[in-house]
């Protein structure tokens, strides 16, 4: 119990074990969350979100105005010295449709190293998402920077503005990067690169 957690699971069988062990699984409470189908107002171009994690941990989001959000591209090479990346385009093995989010979030968060990286296994990390820090939300072609919060570790994480109030999501799919919180942000006109560092 005191060693590391490396234990993986099959969630095909998620439903089984709940009713074996007759577990509660009623609707989880997402207040906190708020969308809206209205494009924010003065969010900065964000067509092209690069987001690179290591030389062969990377991806790239591109908008599609016709599908209404961000088509999302991984690694099809490993690119070490970070200076010539090669995409392919992600698709879901079951539908065979591409992956696609309506919101694209990049939060930044501390990073604690609980086992270093060895020649033989990757390190293992503890990220705190607790309290507050940088975000940015991608929606409908703009990036909003923004703040998450989350002051308890029950509660729904929640995107708000520099003011406190409540940054809204559009209606559909989220995917969330995670992301050291000393992590290089770099603006170039409608693309966003997104270069992992940590803590």
């Amino acid at each position: 119990p005191y060693g590391l957690n490396y234990l993986m699971a099959d969630t095909r069988g998620t439903k089984q074990v709940v009713d074996l062990y007759e577990m509660e699984n009623s609707r989880q409470d997402l207040s906190g969350m708020v969308f809206s189908a209205d494009p924010p107002q003065g969010a900065q171009t964000g067509s092209d979100l690069y987001v690179r994690f290591s030389g062969g941990m990377y991806s790239h989001w591109q908008y599609s105005p016709e599908l209404s959000g961000y088509l999302r591209f991984s690694d099809a090479e490993n690119d070490f010295d970070r200076d010539n990346p090669v995409y392919a385009q992600q698709f879901d093995r079951q539908t065979e449709e591409p992956i696609l989010a309506e919101n694209v979030v990049i939060l930044l968060a501390p990073y604690a190293v609980l086992s270093e990286e060895t020649e033989t296994s990757a390190g293992v990390y503890d990220v705190d998402l607790l309290g507050r820090g940088e975000a940015f939300l991608a929606r409908d072609g703009v990036v909003q920077s923004v703040f998450w919060q989350r002051e308890n570790a029950d509660d729904v994480l929640t995107l708000m503005d520099g003011e406190g109030n409540a940054v809204f999501f559009k209606p559909g799919r989220t995917w969330f990067e995670l992301m050291g919180a000393s992590s290089q942000v770099i603006p170039d006109g409608s693309a966003w690169q997104f270069n992992f560092l940590i803590p």
